[in-house]
C-alpha cells in the first residue's frame, strides 16, 4: 500500500471540523439556491452571506427595484407600488452592484416538484 495522502490537516479532528464547514456551507447554498432561486456557488458564498439580510427583503420584486430610475417618471400603475416600497428601493439604490450581478434560477419541468394525493 502506498503512503497515506496529507491534505494540511494536522489531525483528524481538524480534517472533520473543515468538512462540517464545507459541508454547512453547501447545504447553506442550497437551501439559497431553493428558496431565493438566484444561482448562487461557492465563489460567491461571502459575498452573499454578507448581504442576505437585504436579500431578504428584496429578492420577491428585485428585478422591478432594480429597474427604478431617480431621475425618470413612475408610469401611474407603478406609483402606489413605489410609494409603498420606497424603504426597499433604498437598499437596493445602496447595494445595486451586487443585486444587479444576481442570476435568477429558471425552474425547468424536471425540477418542478410531483404533487401526489391520495
Amino acid at each position: 500500500m502506498g503512503k497515506p495522502k496529507n491534505y494540511g490537516w494536522s489531525s483528524n479532528a481538524d480534517m472533520m471540523i473543515n468538512r462540517r464547514h464545507q459541508d454547512n456551507k453547501q447545504k447553506k447554498i442550497a437551501y439559497w439556491r431553493n428558496k431565493y432561486k438566484f444561482d448562487i456557488c461557492k465563489d460567491d458564498y461571502d459575498q452573499f452571506i454578507n448581504k442576505i439580510p437585504i436579500i431578504k427583503k428584496v429578492y420577491l420584486h428585485l428585478e422591478k427595484y432594480l429597474a427604478y430610475d431617480k431621475a425618470g417618471t413612475i408610469p401611474g400603475d407603478d406609483l402606489e407600488f413605489y410609494a409603498l416600497n420606497y424603504d426597499k428601493i433604498k437598499l437596493v439604490e445602496n447595494n445595486r452592484e451586487y443585486l444587479s450581478q444576481l442570476k435568477r434560477i429558471e425552474l425547468t419541468k424536471s425540477e418542478t416538484p410531483i404533487i401526489v394525493t391520495f
